[in-house]
Protein backbone atom coordinates (compact mmCIF):
# COMPACT_ATOMS: atom_id res chain seq x y z
CA UNK A 1 0.00 0.00 0.00
CA UNK A 2 1.36 3.30 -0.80
CA UNK A 3 0.94 6.57 1.37
CA UNK A 4 1.64 9.83 0.17
CA UNK A 5 2.73 12.47 2.23
CA UNK A 6 1.45 15.73 1.43
CA UNK A 7 3.32 18.90 2.55
CA UNK A 8 2.25 21.16 5.36
CA UNK A 9 2.89 24.35 3.32
CA UNK A 10 3.48 24.24 -0.97
CA UNK A 11 6.34 25.72 -1.52
CA UNK A 12 5.06 28.81 -3.79
CA UNK A 13 8.55 30.48 -5.17
CA UNK A 14 9.88 34.02 -5.84
CA UNK A 15 7.19 34.77 -8.80
CA UNK A 16 4.59 34.00 -5.78
CA UNK A 17 6.02 36.14 -3.36
CA UNK A 18 8.09 33.48 -1.48
CA UNK A 19 11.81 34.50 -1.49
CA UNK A 20 12.59 31.38 1.13
CA UNK A 21 13.07 28.85 -1.77
CA UNK A 22 15.79 30.93 -3.79
CA UNK A 23 17.18 31.70 -0.73
CA UNK A 24 17.68 28.18 0.72
CA UNK A 25 19.30 27.54 -3.36
CA UNK A 26 21.53 30.25 -2.77
CA UNK A 27 22.92 28.59 0.43
CA UNK A 28 23.41 25.31 -0.65
CA UNK A 29 25.15 26.84 -4.20
CA UNK A 30 27.97 28.56 -1.09
CA UNK A 31 27.59 25.41 0.54
CA UNK A 32 28.53 23.33 -2.68
CA UNK A 33 31.18 25.94 -3.97
CA UNK A 34 33.17 25.43 -0.44
CA UNK A 35 32.77 22.11 0.01
CA UNK A 36 34.83 21.46 -3.31
CA UNK A 37 36.95 23.99 -3.08
CA UNK A 38 38.13 22.71 0.86
CA UNK A 39 37.74 18.52 -0.53
CA UNK A 40 39.83 19.64 -3.86
CA UNK A 41 42.16 21.38 -2.33
CA UNK A 42 42.85 18.95 0.19
CA UNK A 43 42.93 16.15 -2.76
CA UNK A 44 45.53 18.29 -4.86
CA UNK A 45 48.15 18.75 -1.64
CA UNK A 46 48.10 14.83 -1.22
CA UNK A 47 48.75 14.41 -4.42
CA UNK A 48 50.88 16.48 -5.23
CA UNK A 49 52.84 15.45 -1.73
CA UNK A 50 52.32 11.32 -2.96
CA UNK A 51 53.18 11.65 -6.70
CA UNK A 52 53.71 15.71 -7.59
CA UNK A 53 50.95 17.83 -9.30
CA UNK A 54 53.02 19.37 -11.96
CA UNK A 55 55.48 18.51 -15.13
CA UNK A 56 58.82 19.37 -15.20
CA UNK A 57 60.05 23.28 -16.05
CA UNK A 58 61.36 21.67 -19.48
CA UNK A 59 57.85 19.77 -20.27
CA UNK A 60 56.36 22.53 -19.74
CA UNK A 61 58.38 24.86 -21.94
CA UNK A 62 57.89 22.48 -24.71
CA UNK A 63 54.53 21.62 -24.22
CA UNK A 64 52.97 18.47 -23.83
CA UNK A 65 51.70 17.15 -26.83
CA UNK A 66 54.91 15.38 -27.76
CA UNK A 67 55.37 13.52 -23.99
CA UNK A 68 51.68 12.72 -23.71
CA UNK A 69 50.43 12.61 -26.96
CA UNK A 70 53.62 11.66 -29.65
CA UNK A 71 52.30 14.21 -32.11
CA UNK A 72 52.34 17.78 -32.32
CA UNK A 73 49.01 19.95 -31.93
CA UNK A 74 49.63 22.38 -34.71
CA UNK A 75 52.36 20.90 -36.67
CA UNK A 76 51.71 23.48 -39.39
CA UNK A 77 51.96 26.70 -36.94
CA UNK A 78 54.52 25.54 -34.31
CA UNK A 79 58.01 24.09 -34.24
CA UNK A 80 57.97 21.57 -31.83
CA UNK A 81 60.67 21.45 -29.55
CA UNK A 82 61.28 18.10 -27.69
CA UNK A 83 62.06 18.70 -23.63
CA UNK A 84 65.39 16.94 -24.25
CA UNK A 85 65.96 19.64 -26.00
CA UNK A 86 65.45 21.74 -23.41
CA UNK A 87 68.45 23.66 -21.92
CA UNK A 88 69.32 24.82 -18.10
CA UNK A 89 70.04 28.34 -19.35
CA UNK A 90 66.44 28.60 -21.54
CA UNK A 91 64.57 26.89 -18.29
CA UNK A 92 66.25 30.60 -16.55
CA UNK A 93 65.13 33.10 -19.53
CA UNK A 94 61.20 31.51 -19.41
CA UNK A 95 61.27 32.02 -15.90
CA UNK A 96 62.69 35.76 -16.33
CA UNK A 97 59.99 36.13 -19.86
CA UNK A 98 63.04 36.63 -22.12
CA UNK A 99 62.50 33.39 -24.05
CA UNK A 100 60.11 33.12 -27.04
CA UNK A 101 60.57 29.54 -28.94
CA UNK A 102 58.66 30.24 -32.64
Amino acid sequence: MITWVTPVKAVTGLFYGDSKQIVAQFIEVIVCIGWNVVVGGVVFFILDKIVGNRVTAAEEIAGLDMPEMGALAYPDFFKGILPEAITPEMIEKTSAGELVIT
